[in-house]
């Protein structure tokens, strides 16, 4: 790919000496004596890179720098004299590359260009990347490639054609929310509002006032009338994040909303009509709720006409490296870096480790990653500790549960449990679950048979 490379200076001497210093091949050099021609050339042709002087009669450098990054988000350097390397300093907190001052060092110069080119020569393999795995793997932010996710793309896909209640459930991480905004954005509702409410951040006393609305008057405090998310939500979605914490007695309001289409403000008598696609999520068992009576049975049966299980990670092992490779190109981008791979040993170790967090939790710790590291891979260094920790911690529950005292049925249930989650961590694979134990596959496969384990 050809990069064009804008030169800005209105001492032509100067101009020329830069120009001629940065002409290779894979370059097109183009000239400006003054920000009013730069932008004329901006116009017809797109500017990647911008080596300007800062001090230009009429417009300076930093409007200049403003209007080219506003138009292509091009790269800026600023060349300044001595005297106003504050203001130079200043241009690269409003978002130039780097500054250079005058006599400009060619050699430096050159030095800067060969950086600039790196930078956008990796921003656009991380944009390919990130189209591959757009294209190949992902359904509207959710990624994966395994045969439970694409089950749940086929669902995401089928409930979109409709506007049917949709109950999701999976474990906090595992992206209940991207689901459903993918259900939305796939809908006939997707010009429309995408309203979530996260129904366990907010107070009890205020929920029903936060999701109906209020009237003026309404409660102390309430001085003047106010929308809730219904209302917001009208003609599009609204979602209901951990419905499970829905106290029992707004449950009933809830059910009425949805089967009569119509809510009433706090303090009103009068109905207000309604259009919305709910849908609900949770991280809990909601039909244990039910038999315990922390929930509604009606509005269970009522949220739940199509229901939506999200997997965890760790049923999921094959779209960690999707993943993996997928967060690195987000944040690559993100802060500047040029990270080229991750390292299999690292990959490995994703593998073993259960992944409580989820897809939230291995994004979290890929952008740490990305920050902390040095090289241009991501290697096992890299890896948080509190990773190798949880990994460590399976051998010590299973072989240190003598020196707390515990009877030998307490010892070989721990063993037993301790096990199974081993091998439910490397996802069946005993080689991996035996190495994690800190025992042999052959002591492994004679406890798998003595504790009955499939």
């Amino acid at each position: 790919m050809k990069y064009n490379i804008l030169v800005v200076d209105d001492n032509k001497e100067h101009n020329d000496i830069i120009t001629e210093s940065l002409r290779s091949s894979g370059l097109n050099i183009f000239q400006a004596f003054n920000a009013e021609d730069a932008l004329k050339i901006a116009e017809s042709t797109r500017v990647d890179i911008c080596f300007t002087d800062l001090v230009m009669p009429g417009m300076d450098g930093i409007e200049l720098m403003q209007k080219l990054k506003a138009t292509d988000n091009a790269e800026v350097v600023i060349i300044t004299g001595y005297g106003t390397v504050e203001n130079a300093v200043d241009a690269m907190k409003k978002g130039a590359y780097t500054y250079l001052v005058k006599p400009v060092n060619l050699d430096e110069i050159r030095a800067v260009l060969k950086r600039l080119i790196e930078k956008l020569e990796l921003q656009r393999a991380n944009r390919e990347l990130k189209k591959r795995i757009d294209s190949n793997f992902n359904v509207k932010n959710i990624i994966g490639n395994s045969s439970k996710m694409r089950r749940v793309y086929e669902l995401i896909r089928r409930v979109s054609e409709t506007d049917a209640t949709v109950l999701i459930q999976g474990e906090s991480g595992t992206g209940k929310e991207l689901a459903a905004n993918a259900i939305h954005q796939e809908s006939v509702r997707a010009d429309k509002p995408f309203v979530a409410v996260n129904c366990a951040s907010i107070s009890q006393t205020l929920l029903e006032s936060e999701l109906f609305g209020h009237i003026k008057g309404a409660f102390t405090g309430a001085e003047r009338e106010r929308q809730g998310f219904f209302e917001y939500a009208n003609g599009g979605t609204l979602f209901l994040d951990e419905i499970g914490e829905m106290p029992l007695e707004l449950q009933p309001k809830i059910l009425r909303a949805l089967e009569e289409r119509q809510i009433i403000k706090v303090g009103s008598t009068k109905p207000i009509e309604i259009d919305i696609r709910l849908i609900a999520a949770t991280n809990k068992d909601l039909l244990e709720m039910v038999k315990q009576g922390k929930f509604r049975e009606d509005l269970y049966y009522r949220l739940n006409v199509v229901n939506i299980i999200l997997p965890p990670l760790r049923e999921r092992r094959s779209d960690i490296i999707i993943l993996a490779n997928y967060f690195l190109a987000q944040f690559n981008g993100k802060y500047g870096k040029n990270i080229e791979s991750i390292d299999p040993d690292v990959i490995k170790t994703f593998y073993e480790y259960a992944w409580p967090g989820n897809v939230r939790e291995l994004r979290n710790c890929i952008e740490s990653m990305v920050v902390l590291t040095r090289g241009r891979t991501l290697s096992a260094s890299d890896i948080p500790p509190y990773i190798g920790h949880a990994l460590n911690s399976i051998s010590r529950i299973t072989y240190n549960t003598e020196t707390a005292g515990a009877s030998a049925y307490d010892i070989g249930m721990l063993k037993k449990e301790a096990i199974a989650r081993a091998l439910n961590a490397a996802a069946g694979n005993r080689k991996t679950a035996a190495r994690a134990l800190g025992i042999s596959e052959r002591t492994l496969y004679r406890k798998i048979k003595e504790y009955g384990l499939n």
